[in-house]
Parts: structure tokens; C-alpha cells; sequence
């Protein structure tokens, strides 16, 4: 029989032995991803609606105290929040990382959500992203001389102005300072703090900007609303 109409050689023992592993593999990291996403969707709802309850037991536990800090303050102070949130995708490069958006009455904001793989199951690496946990870190660490740390929460824009306080400030302790109230400017986009120190009555304020999603301390003219 011609070369052309024999039937094609079946796949040998050793490639399948090959094949079906790395497949399996891949179902299972496939399905080990979906479980992290729903777990950050879980979170999510939790958190939009304000459930604490629901949402630290599927927070890391040395992030859990972050999580009931901001739910100590909001009983103090309202604060802008968002509508809903969804989880869009996990990062390729990134498998810890899923990327979300959350929706506000007139903005949409995109959003990364870290994670870690416990004995538990995956679990939310949570970080505080919110005016007044930036405010307060901020002016901690500006009033105890910390400028380094101080310049975490500083938008890129109002780094110079930073330096120029801290060589002025460089010998300067402040006091302690308490929130007093939070103004959401237009847009969702910018932050008014309001905030007294110890021993003073006279309340300031202090301006924050979002920069790609992150609240951020601004001064100058990128404070002005």
C-alpha cells in the first residue's frame, strides 16, 4: 500500500504520559484562580455594604486590624463609599493580584486587590485606601519628623513641597492630631480633611487627590478644588 493512504501513527505511550499531567495541572491552577476570584468577589460585597462581620474572616490575619480600624471610624465619621465593586480578571504576571472596579454615584474606579494562598483558602491582603487613614498616616508621620514615611502618602506632584517642609520642619515635633470630618470634592477626585491637634482648638484641613486610584496628599495649586 502506498506511503499517502496509510492511516497516521497513533500518538506513542510516552507523549500521553506527558500530556495528561500537564493538563491536569493546568485545570487545577485554572480552578485554583476561579477560587481566588470569588473569594475577592465575596470580599468585595462584604465591603461595599459595609459587613465586617463577613468580610475579616477572609482578610489575612496580620491585615485584620486595619479592617477593623476602618470600621471603627466610619461609626465616627461618614466617608465616601463605593456602590458595588466587581473582580475583572486576575494578573497574568501577578497570579497574587486580581484587578477590580468599583462603581460610585460619578465615578468608576479600577483597582488592584492583593492576595495570599493560606491553609485556609485564599485570603485578601488588605490595605487601607481611604481619606482618612491617609490623612491621619500622613500627618503621624509629618508631625514625629518621619518625612520619608511621610512621603507615602504624598502625590508625585507635591514631592518637592514635601522636601522643602521637611528641611524647615527637620527639628519641628507636632501633636497628636484626631479627624474631625471628611468633604469629597467633585467628581469623587478630591478629599477636604478636616482635623484638630492636641491642645488646640482650631480646626485645619488638609487636601488629598486620587492618583491612579490611590489617595494621595497634595499641596499647591493641585490642592485647590
Amino acid at each position: 500500500m502506498k506511503s499517502w493512504m496509510r492511516r497516521p501513527n497513533r500518538f506513542p505511550f510516552s507523549i500521553w504520559v506527558m500530556v495528561i499531567p500537564s493538563f491536569l495541572l493546568l485545570v487545577y491552577c485554572q480552578r485554583q484562580l476561579d477560587d481566588g476570584q470569588d473569594t475577592a468577589q465575596a470580599f468585595l460585597n462584604a465591603y461595599v455594604q459595609q459587613d465586617f462581620s463577613e468580610a475579616i474572616p477572609l482578610v489575612v490575619d496580620t491585615f485584620r486590624t486595619g479592617l477593623r480600624m476602618l470600621e471603627k471610624d466610619l461609626t465616627k465619621l461618614p466617608m465616601p463609599w463605593p456602590d458595588s465593586a466587581r473582580v475583572l480578571r486576575a494578573m497574568p504576571h501577578a497570579p497574587d493580584t486580581v484587578q477590580y472596579v468599583a462603581y460610585t454615584d460619578s465615578l468608576i474606579d479600577t483597582m488592584y486587590l492583593a492576595m495570599a494562598k493560606t491553609e485556609a483558602g485564599w485570603r485578601i491582603r488588605f490595605e487601607r485606601n481611604d481619606p482618612i487613614h491617609v490623612a491621619r498616616s500622613f500627618l503621624q508621620a509629618f508631625h514625629r519628623g518621619l518625612f520619608r514615611k511621610a512621603a507615602r502618602w504624598v502625590s508625585p506632584n507635591s514631592m518637592r513641597d514635601l522636601e522643602m517642609a521637611a528641611l524647615y520642619y527637620r527639628a519641628w515635633q507636632g501633636p497628636e492630631v484626631t479627624i474631625k470630618s471628611v468633604e469629597l470634592g467633585p467628581k469623587g477626585r478630591r478629599a477636604l480633611v478636616s482635623y484638630r491637634e492636641k491642645g488646640n482648638t482650631l480646626v485645619k484641613k488638609i487636601s488629598l487627590i486620587k492618583v491612579k486610584g490611590y489617595w494621595k496628599v497634595s499641596f499647591g495649586k493641585e490642592a485647590q478644588w
